[in-house]
């Protein structure tokens, strides 16, 4: 009797040691608060794309159903930018508009077939249609009298679906807007799950700052969760790991993350529902299922109070964060610039914005500075939208595409630093701010700041 129990302990023992030693990336106390839903949550959902809802919040989604709570999903675009999975796809090259329109048609299907395998129905989804991948280029410079955007595969300058919220509608800020406000006032959610603010995809930041800018407009107080999916070497590892525990991207201040817990059962109907998205799974398989873990993780930064007090916004990047990323060729490599430092005050009725960076300035590389303001009782649209472009000789002041006298901003720049000067008059003297910066070697962006939030304390000063 005694061996019988010294042998099962001892197997007990080869279990637990193989467990810890195979699932490194599960914690035994992992110091990240829970998400928390009540029965009388609404939850509503923005994804960028066709399949965000899946990777991050396919679990989500099951736990609210579980409890009875509404989900409604909303789709910013459809997807049909994605050149590489339509080939991969249909065994034949993107070469018309035509081809691009039947992908956004294909992944809007796809759509209906992973919510549908989460517990949710076609009723609980609402389609955009707004073009993938360009609707960054409307929230930077298609506002007011400036025309809509023109999407460069599908050719069109509105939305081309029949079956969005909005057929006809074009694309510029203030439709995108309009829809957004039209669902948040219809569903009336109480938790909203986002695209973060610190996405490296262009899609992803911008539906960020529609979304808030849309509850600021309808004065709408709603908690909001924004999710990552496309970080820099992040997650870790790679690959199908369903017992393993997600971290979120590291930051070592500025953000507090959450998680939602998702049960085995759940696990493996997200990875189901995942893979509905044909057409990106086939293309994309590694990735999308380092996804597929025992959890999901939510947070955002905190909004920045600005006065006086300089008030440094940096992010401690770790290694991984500084190098360029694996993607970029020898000639990207050579030329990465990586933000190293920020910070943010009010002087003097100006904004004050600091940039450090980590190499000097050398030619084809640009800082870009983002700037937008938000008066309570303006409407958003009729606000300036203020781009600044720094390079290696000179710098522009732009609202949207418009030049504006670069003499009302004030820049100073050594080889690895950048001072801007924005009068607040300049901005529509604002009550909030949203401002963000990238590097770049012409179209292509080397390193990316997230988009914060700055609340306007003149009387500080």
């Amino acid at each position: 009797m005694k061996i019988i129990v010294i042998l099962i302990l001892l197997m007990l023992f080869v279990i637990y040691f193989n467990w810890s030693t195979l699932n490194p990336f599960i914690p035994d106390n992992p110091n990240v608060p829970n998400v928390v839903l009540s029965n009388n949550d609404r939850i509503l959902i923005m994804a960028p794309h066709p399949d965000d809802e899946s990777i991050a919040t396919g679990g989500l989604i099951q736990n609210a159903i579980d409890k009875g709570i509404p989900v409604h999903v909303v789709f910013l675009t459809n997807g049909d930018f994605n050149v590489w999975s339509y080939t991969l796809y249909e065994k034949i090259p993107m070469l018309t508009s035509s081809q691009a329109l039947e992908l956004g048609e294909i992944r809007r299907q796809e759509a209906l077939n992973a919510i549908k395998e989460l517990g949710l129905s076609e009723k609980d989804a609402t389609f955009l249609g707004y073009p993938d991948y360009g609707t960054s280029e409307i929230l930077y410079y298609h506002w007011g009298n400036n025309p809509p955007y023109q999407s460069i595969l599908t050719r069109k300058t509105e939305v081309p679906y029949s079956k969005a919220l909005s057929p006809g509608a074009p694309y510029k800020g203030e439709s995108i807007m309009k829809d957004i406000e039209a669902v948040i006032n219809d569903f009336g959610p109480t938790k909203i799950f986002v695209s973060h603010p610190d996405d490296h995809h262009p899609d992803h930041r911008a539906m960020f700052v529609f979304t808030i800018v849309s509850l600021w407009e309808i004065r709408k107080e709603v908690e909001i969760y924004p999710y990552v999916v496309h970080y820099r070497n992040w997650p870790l590892p790679l690959g199908y790991h369903p017992n393993y525990f997600l971290d979120p991207p590291s930051y070592d201040y500025g953000i507090v993350w959450k998680e939602l817990p998702i049960k085995s059962r759940n696990v493996q109907t997200k990875f189901s529902a995942l893979k509905k998205h044909v057409t990106q799974y086939e293309a994309n398989k590694k990735y999308l299922n380092s996804f597929i873990r025992t959890n999901e993780v939510y947070g955002n930064f905190e909004d920045i109070s600005l006065g006086i007090t300089q008030v440094d916004i940096s992010l401690n990047k770790n290694q991984i964060q500084k190098s360029p990323p694996q993607e970029f060729n020898d000639s990207q490599k050579d030329a990465f610039v990586r933000i190293e430092a920020q910070s943010v005050k009010i002087e003097n009725d100006k904004l004050v914005l600091r940039y450090a960076i980590s190499e000097p300035f050398k030619e084809r590389i640009d800082l870009f500075v983002y700037v937008y303001g938000y008066k309570r009782d303006t409407d958003f649209s009729k606000m300036p939208k203020i781009n600044i472009k720094v390079d290696l000789n000179n710098y522009g002041v732009y609202d949207q595409k418009t030049p504006i006298p670069k003499e009302n901003c004030e820049v100073k720049k050594t080889p690895t630093e950048i001072i801007i000067k924005i009068p607040l008059k300049i901005i529509g003297n604002p009550d909030k701010i949203l401002f963000s910066a990238r590097t770049a070697m012409g179209p292509l962006s080397l390193d990316l700041m997230p988009w914060r939030i700055g609340i306007i304390d003149t009387d500080g000063q």
